[in-house]
């Protein structure tokens, strides 16, 4: 009898165990939205019902796919209550015991595989997701709140784009010497292959368009941040004007970080005019000199050197990054006569400098004095058969110090120590940053030291590049650092940068201010929906937009090609849901044109602009769309009127993040007008 008891004992803790898997894994899957009877056909739009049909094709099979692998999860709990139920009602038969043993473990390997190929299919539709630069393929692009029920609604914070942030030469450069490469540089690691594809050159004279496949040879520096790219004939042709395009196909490498597989949310385009004048550059490149000082760090003859020191030069004029590589860069340790090892060299934005780390830190000496160190950069010597530093037009090195004027080829170098005093680390010390309450492209200053010759500056997430500020009309991009020395760096603050923290940053060295910069420019931080059609209501989302209804613009090819000033005809009854200083409201008329377009807001009264978001406008069926709520906070249960277009459509109505309000139970529909009750229960949340 006892030995019965100890079975039946047995026989729960595996029922028990399996079951909380069970449960367990249905948990996760059924969290999919299982609103099938709601939708009355996948073409015809409705307000986000049930989140199935809602965004792209990708957006779609992501869902049906979980949506499977969930009933799939279904069947194996359902083949594990079963085998439980066996087991209880076997009486100890050994024959039923082993029947329900192996229907549990051949339910539990089916759950494991389910959960794998979820795993497996949601990264996989991640990864493509990003290389389209959409995000997260589960959230979407139109999940953007029209109207909030609660106080506060959530802003993600602002991050980085992959981008082009410079470009040789120019846009609108002319006297361009016909032996200069086209180069530019990327904020990450950009993908060979894609690059190859997306960027074009185009004689706009003759027509002719060449790529890396047709005509162009196609380099990359040492970081895989820059590209080098020439006419595989040679020169380019005097007196004409060349567009140069990089589409956005282009995409960061699979090894670019938090940038990994995004592409280019837009192209960038520039044209330039090469010179009539024949004649070649032949001025060889130097290391920058200001006032007999050399523009290398660690500087000459320095001694106490920090250990982990970077090596950081600027020449006078651009260079051509595929020669600014480690191989061409000698450090030796004088102590021990050793050649040190470096690192991948990391090109500066401006195209003329680097940066570089050794491989191990340096050292101090083992005597108790100074230790020294040595750094050549090597020329290209033909008659030796080296490579070297060159220029952009293929001019080696000139490192001569005693005859510069001679303008002939010569090695650089300069020498510098180590001590006992010198200290384990580099990294930047931010004292002060002044102002803490700014705007766009207002300019702060940021006191302290070892900023080094050049580096990075970030609020928050946004990098202070060549691109990020602009002028007064803020559709003509500018460099945001004006200055920057070793104690003091004059930078703008960025456009799209929120209230944040200030970092400066040399290569992996970097500190963080103990300031808050408050920045107080109107910021945008999403539009919805994604895309938008003709005849549709479009959200902008952000912060600092003000109270009273300003504009906004749709920029094409850095012009203004509409701007929106009035509050939409079908949201009079609620202006404030239409523009606030967290959302704005505008109605997609006939005016504009199927096509991308970049999106910014501009404030009514002192006309300051916010950053530019890029939106698609389809010329397809208008789909519904809400203007606000209101009221817009309260207790519930209380009763919500919502304005919007097109909303006799709407079947279902969903308050986040679970409760779901149906068409029937609506007060009043019209196709500008529905009017419910949001239930005891929730809390402050999106109406979508």
């Amino acid at each position: 009898m006892q030995r019965n008891k100890d079975k039946n004992k047995i026989q729960w803790k595996y029922i028990l165990a399996f079951g909380a898997v069970a449960i367990l894994f249905a948990s996760v899957f059924f969290g999919v939205s299982s609103g099938f009877a709601q939708v009355e056909d996948f073409s015809q739009p409705v307000l986000d019902n049930t989140g199935l049909a809602q965004g792209s094709l990708l957006n779609v099979v992501t869902r049906v796919i979980n949506i499977f692998l969930g009933f799939l999860g279904l069947v194996a709990l359902i083949i594990i209550i079963t085998a439980g139920v066996i087991w209880m009602t076997s009486g100890g038969n050994p024959e039923k015991i082993k029947q329900a043993k192996k229907l549990m473990l051949n339910a539990a390997i089916g759950l494991g595989i389910v959960l794998g190929a979820a795993v497996i299919a949601n990264f996989i539709f991640w990864l493509i997701a990003r290389s389209l630069g959409n995000g997260d393929p589960n959230l979407g692009n139109g999940n953007v709140p029209g109207g909030c029920v609660g106080a506060n609604c959530f802003l993600p914070a602002p991050s980085d784009q992959f981008k082009l942030v410079n470009h040789s030469p120019r846009k609108d450069e002319a006297e361009v010497k016909a032996c200069r490469a086209v180069q530019g540089t990327f904020n990450a690691k950009v993908d060979e292959v894609s690059l190859s594809s997306a960027f074009s050159l185009e004689n706009t004279v003759s027509g002719a368009v060449t790529t890396a496949s047709s005509g162009g040879d196609l380099a990359f520096s040492e970081d895989g941040k820059a590209f080098r790219y020439r006419l595989s004939a040679g020169d380019m042709e005097l007196n004409n004007t060349y567009h140069a395009e990089v589409n956005t196909d282009v995409a960061a490498a699979s090894d670019a970080g938090d940038l990994a597989g995004l592409r280019m949310a837009t192209p960038r385009a520039w044209d330039f005019t090469t010179s009539s004048d024949p004649a070649r550059d032949n001025d060889f490149p130097r290391v920058e000199q200001s006032a007999s000082v050399y523009s290398v760090l660690p500087s000459e003859t320095s001694t106490n050197v920090c250990l982990n020191t970077p090596i950081q030069v600027v020449f006078n004029e651009e260079m051509d990054i595929t020669t600014l590589r480690s191989s061409n860069i000698f450090l030796l340790d004088g102590e021990t006569g050793a050649e040190l090892p470096l690192r991948s060299v990391r090109i500066g934005a401006d195209l003329k400098s680097f940066m570089v780390f050794p491989v191990n830190p340096l050292e101090r000496s083992s005597t108790g004095g100074d230790r020294t160190y040595t750094v050549k950069l090597y020329t290209t010597d033909e008659t030796a058969g080296r490579e070297g530093f060159e220029d952009v037009c293929g001019n080696p090195l000139n490192g001569d110090r005693i005859n510069p004027e001679l303008n002939q080829a010569a090695d650089f170098e300069w020498i510098f120590s180590t001590s006992n005093q010198s200290t384990a680390e580099c990294f930047p010390e931010i004292r002060s940053v002044t102002p803490t309450i700014t705007k766009y492209n207002t300019q702060v200053a940021i006191a302290g030291a070892r900023f080094g010759l050049f580096g990075d500056v970030r609020i928050g997430n946004i990098t202070a590049d060549t691109i990020s500020c602009s002028d007064s009309s803020g559709l003509n991009q500018e460099a945001c650092v004006t200055s920057w020395t070793q104690e003091l760096i004059q930078v703008r603050i960025p456009i799209g940068a929120t209230t944040d923290k200030v970092t400066v940053a040399m290569g992996e060295l970097e500190s963080k201010s103990q300031e808050t910069v408050e920045v107080n420019s109107p910021y945008l931080s999403r539009l919805r929906p994604d895309p938008v059609r003709l005849e549709e209501l479009l959200t902008l989302v952000g912060n600092n937009f003000g109270s009273t209804r300003g504009h906004v613009d749709f920029i094409q090819d850095g012009e203004i090609e509409h701007t929106i000033s009035t509050t939409p005809t079908m949201c009079s009854g609620n202006p404030s849901a239409t523009w606030n200083n967290n959302s704005a409201t505008v109605y997609i008329g006939t005016s504009l044109f199927a096509g991308t377009y970049g999106v910014r807001l501009r404030t009514k009264d002192s006309n300051e602009f916010s950053n530019i978001q890029y939106i698609k406008i389809e010329d397809d069926a208008a789909r519904p769309g809400l203007c606000g709520a209101k009221p817009d906070e309260s207790a519930v249960p209380v009763a919500v009127e919502a304005e919007g277009i097109h909303l006799n459509r709407v079947i279902a109505l969903t308050v986040n993040p679970t409760i779901e309000i149906a068409a029937t139970d609506f007060t009043v529909k019209t196709d500008a007008l529905i009017k419910f009750t949001v239930p005891t229960g929730t809390e402050t949340g999106y109406i979508t």
